[in-house]
């Protein structure tokens, strides 16, 4: 749906996804995912869409070990 190219993204990405979620499919998921090159699909057991509110602490965490230093574009 999306006019770009996911293809080109060259940085790492994670995609998370409750593994009874009623209102994304994984297999949408999936398919995102794997087209994108560097992205890693979570599938968090027994959590539903709203699988964040028990799991933001990770999803920072990750976010922060892989945040990137825009001083390095240059």
């Amino acid at each position: 749906p999306w006019d770009i190219d996911l293809r080109r993204a060259a940085i790492p990405a994670r995609l998370w996804i409750g593994s009874v979620d009623q209102n994304v499919p994984r297999s949408a998921a999936r398919r995102l995912a794997s087209r994108l090159p560097y992205c890693e699909l979570v599938e968090v057991n027994g959590a539903g869409h709203m699988w964040i509110a028990d799991n933001y602490h990770a999803v920072l965490a990750w976010t922060a070990s892989h945040a990137y230093d825009a001083s390095q574009r240059h």
